[in-house]
């Protein structure tokens, strides 16, 4: 994980788009950028396969995931695991949850504050590519056709048609690409 000056072009990005989706003002304590090699291809190999099978490149979006400081490290060595799932909620699946807005991942539920007062939430790159409704209980997303379920779509969201939710059920659909602590 490599520290961001506050300077940077880089750590200002982040910063903005942070800002942007967050309901309060927070007072930003650091940005990191995590650097896995390992799970940075494997999701770029993810990426790949999706687009070529998909035949776009508007599959991914930026969004965020709160987390307790507890589990920084393991997010940070070992990417995102559903093994985990359900630990918040699994309202639309047992898969990874992502926000759209930063406030959402915010909350005290999905990221707690540690002892000092600060929270932690990651800018993560997710694969999204078609996406339906989610529903409790489902390991995977739904098919697109009942009589194939060979065919499935990528992801399941809150809501299709304006969704802040998005849950995907594979590891590689997902990498950690910035960890923000606030206050």
């Amino acid at each position: 994980i490599v520290s961001l000056q506050q300077t940077s072009p880089e750590y200002k990005d982040v910063e903005k788009n942070f800002l942007a989706s967050v309901a309060s003002s927070p007072q930003i304590v650091s940005i990191s950028r995590v650097q896995n090699e390992a799970k940075y291809k494997a999701y770029m190999l993810e990426l790949k396969e999706r687009e070529k099978r998909l035949g776009t490149s508007t599959i991914e979006k930026v969004l965020y995931h709160g987390t307790a400081q507890g589990v920084v490290d393991n997010i940070n060595e070992g990417g995102f695991n559903r093994s985990y799932c359900g630990k918040n909620a699994t309202a639309y699946g047992k898969g990874m949850y992502f926000a759209r807005d930063a406030s959402y991942s915010a909350q005290p539920a999905y990221s707690p504050p540690d002892p000092q007062g600060n929270k932690y939430i990651y800018q993560v790159r997710v694969i999204v590519g078609e996406y339906t409704t989610g529903s409790s209980g489902i390991v995977e997303p739904p098919p697109k056709n009942p009589l194939n379920v060979a065919i499935r779509y990528d992801s399941v969201v809150n809501n299709v048609q304006n969704p802040s939710i998005f849950v995907v059920f594979r590891d590689n659909e997902a990498y950690p690409e910035y960890l923000i602590v606030f206050k």
